[in-house]
């Protein structure tokens, strides 16, 4: 590799590194004040707000390192043109075309990086936060509980502690309406109380079920027919409980145990097309076109770094002696653009207004063209943009004109 090649993926790598570490502080101060807040009422401590912090950074570099990618292409390449550094390089015989090599051998690195996130480790990390959560809340449960209050702990159910101790819950009253799985086989339209004077909550089975360890109390249920009434005391007894909504955390696991596997994905799309099911979908599609657009939106993820960097090297290579507003503001628009697309184009998919295919290659197909013809002017000699960036200079001096006529000396 040549020295010029090394001296700009040197520079390239050194500017992503410091812009991701800002954007992950960032991100690590707006997610922690959420965390906290949301785990304060719930007795959980620090030790686990951060194991939920880890399992989103994923999420987060997955969206960030292609903008990122963009972002440090321009700056770098804006610094060599500002420092006419190309102007030298250029006049030693090197082309512009040349230029892009270590700009796209940097692009690569970061879409293989990317492809790692998206198909593996952010699916992954979003079982992981699930769990995470559910067994930070399920384990801290006692301890998050008020005693002399009523806490609406599921769907039309409510718990009333009167004191509590390290040996459990006692004297409590819970409340639940319409649940089959309680004590007793009660009615799915029932009205049940239970009154105990000691509780644990623990975990069994499954690890996403609670269940109240219940001992010296009385069950009392009132059906909708009143000679299905029941009245039953007991020494011990088992209820379960729905801590956050278990039922349907099993059921998103479930469907991301599926969609986290690259193979269960490749599956699925080999499967014959099944008609869809309005009851299964929200958008009234089958399985198998929902893993044809997860499986092209995760392809797009990738592709991102490496058709980006056609803009970035197309705004970076700028005229002389003009500023970098405009370059940002471009590379800013072309970025979030794409990524507008593809939600644009994905919800077309959904509703059947465009072929699935056609509908996850038409951000990429738009971005490569307009990136494309970018570059080819760029190489070309020509200034395709000039108006953009002499209009950005004319603003520039204004401003400047305008401060030294308010503040004179």
């Amino acid at each position: 590799m040549k020295l010029v090649d090394r001296y700009i993926l040197r520079e390239l790598f050194k500017l992503f590194l410091a812009v991701l570490m800002v954007v992950s502080v960032a991100f690590i101060i707006q997610r922690l004040i959420f965390l906290t807040e949301w785990s304060m009422h719930r007795g959980i401590g620090m030790i686990g707000v951060i194991k939920m912090l880890g399992c989103l950074f994923p999420g987060l570099f997955l969206t960030a390192i292609p903008l990122v990618s963009l972002f440090v292409i321009i700056v770098v390449l804006s610094q060599l043109s500002e420092d006419n550094e190309l102007v030298i390089m250029m006049c030693s015989g090197r082309d512009l075309r040349a230029l892009a090599r270590p700009v796209m051998l940097f692009s690569l690195a970061a879409a293989a990086f990317t492809a790692y996130l998206a198909f593996y480790l952010t699916p992954q990390s979003i079982r992981w936060f699930e769990m995470v959560r559910w067994e930070l809340v399920q384990s801290k449960s006692e301890k998050a509980l008020p005693a002399q209050s009523f806490v609406e702990f599921g769907r039309n159910s409510r718990i009333y502690i009167q004191k509590k101790d390290e040996e459990g819950l006692k004297s409590l009253i819970v409340f639940q309406q319409g649940e089959s799985d309680w004590p007793f086989s009660a009615g799915e339209d029932s009205q049940n109380f239970i009154f105990a004077r000691r509780a644990r909550i623990q975990s069994r089975g499954l690890p996403a079920e609670s269940w109240l360890m219940l001992e010296n109390g009385a069950f009392i249920s009132h059906q909708s027919y009143p000679d299905r009434d029941q009245f039953v005391s007991f020494e011990k007894a088992v209820a379960r409980i729905d801590f956050e909504g278990a039922e349907k955390l099993k059921k998103r696991l479930s469907k991301q145990a599926q969609s986290a596997q690259l193979a269960a994905l490749v599956k699925m799309i080999r499967q014959p097309a099944e008609p869809p099911d309005p009851s299964k979908s929200k958008s009234g599609i089958g399985q198998r076109d929902q893993a044809r657009i997860e499986l092209g939106q995760r392809t797009s993820q990738t592709l991102a770094c490496l058709l980006l960097a056609l803009w970035g090297i197309g705004l970076g290579i700028k005229p002389p002696r003009t500023g970098r507003t405009v370059s940002y503001l471009l590379g800013a628009a072309s970025g979030f653009g794409y990524y507008y697309l593809n939600v644009a184009f994905k919800a077309l998919a959904l509703k059947k207004m465009m072929p699935i295919e056609l509908a996850l290659l038409s951000p990429s197909i738009l971005i490569v063209l307009s990136g494309a013809w970018l570059l080819r002017q760029r190489m070309a000699g020509k200034e395709p943009l000039n108006f953009l960036y002499q209009l950005g200079e004319n603003l520039r001096r204004k401003f400047a004109e305008k401060k030294k006529n308010e503040n004179p000396r």
